[in-house]
């Protein structure tokens, strides 16, 4: 049975967390405190079957062929075979469930919510699609109608750690902020090895101002998303906002290394900010000079690069690299402020 994967909540701030605690104030283009308004990242969209024996309702022969084609990838042909099955059979909740999965991996989003909404129509107590209309709606910021379907999908399947995962969220965007914390700890004793869970409640915790909590959830969450990059990033950079620095600097650098070695600018940037928090000033120019030379139009980097100058005295090496930025990001916060500094030391 298809479902949807999950959403995960991310503390993470611009690539330059503006006043983050233990990075130097020379940081220009920031504003004060190293707070970041919460978003929600889609890291996957993971597909998962059920054992077909479980399944609530079984898949005709063109569904189970569509099934295949979709963990294959094969988008299109998924879409043909969901398409011919709902034509041989139109009330089969498992078809419609299929495809309005296929129509939102296409970003298709209306005709995959009438899609889910057509399943429920044909089996109210069908647990995957109402986790897949709740995320759906989640994601569309209709976070009330998304905790009463995810609240019902845990109560048909108290076991189902997506779905408590997702009602997390839900109760998080409506404020329910104790509702939420209890779902993310429930979602984490149904699925001991999923880091998505830990990682959820550590970002929450910090919100609160509980910083020891928070490291702790997001230390565990570290180990268990090992070979996961975007995940390893959201944990380096949220352990990084609490001032944990070498937890920081080892997610990220784990992180480099599920990227199969790519240091990307985005990893780049969050792992030199955690150098410098760790006083590792060296480290952090090594980072960003690597991932300029792999990258060498990313504006972000030659900011670094100038900031990073900036601190250890370095005037001409500054304003070349702030000269840089300005030629591929010629507005923004970040541009007024290298035209400040370089005006001041011409």
């Amino acid at each position: 049975m298809t479902a949807r994967g999950t959403t995960l909540r991310s503390a993470l701030a611009l690539l330059v967390a503006c006043g983050a605690a233990g990075v130097p104030s020379v940081l220009l283009g920031c504003g004060g405190g190293g707070s970041s308004q919460s978003v929600h990242t889609r890291l996957s969209d993971d597909i998962d079957f059920e054992e077909e024996g479980d399944a609530r309702h079984p898949a005709s022969e063109r569904v189970a062929a569509g099934e295949a084609k979709l963990v294959a990838g094969d988008l299109e042909g998924a879409l043909a075979d969901f398409r011919a099955a709902l034509a041989e059979d139109p009330d089969d909740p498992r078809a419609h469930l299929d495809l309005g999965l296929v129509l939102e991996l296409r970003e298709e989003l209306e005709g995959a919510e009438a899609a889910y909404r057509r399943a429920l129509a044909l089996d109210a107590e069908f647990p995957e699609a109402l986790n897949n209309l709740g995320l759906l709606l989640l994601d569309s910021e209709r976070s009330a109608e998304a905790v009463t379907l995810l609240r019902r999908a845990v109560e048909l399947r108290p076991g189902y750690a997506e779905a408590t995962l997702n009602l997390g969220l839900a109760l998080e965007d409506e404020g329910d902020l104790a509702g939420a914390l209890e779902a993310y700890r429930r979602a984490a004793r149904l699925s001991p090895s999923d880091p998505y869970p830990r990682v959820s409640a550590g970002l929450l915790l910090a919100a609160q101002g509980d910083d020891t909590a928070a490291r702790t959830e997001l230390q565990r969450a570290r180990s268990l998303a090992q070979g996961d990059a975007g995940t390893l990033l959201q944990i380096g950079s949220a352990l990084r906002q609490l001032s944990d620095f070498p937890g920081a600097v080892q997610a990220l650098r784990d992180a480099v290394e599920a990227n199969d070695g790519v240091l990307s600018p985005t990893l780049a940037g969050e792992l030199a900010l955690a150098q410098l928090g760790s006083s590792d000033a060296a480290g952090a120019r090594a980072t960003i000079d690597a991932a300029i030379a792999t990258s060498p139009d990313d504006a972000t980097l030659h900011f670094l690069a100038g900031r990073l100058a900036i601190e250890r005295g370095d005037d001409a090496a500054a304003r070349a690299a702030l000269r840089r930025m300005l030629e591929l990001e010629p507005r923004g916060e970040r541009a007024d402020s290298a035209r400040t500094w370089l005006s001041a030391h011409p």
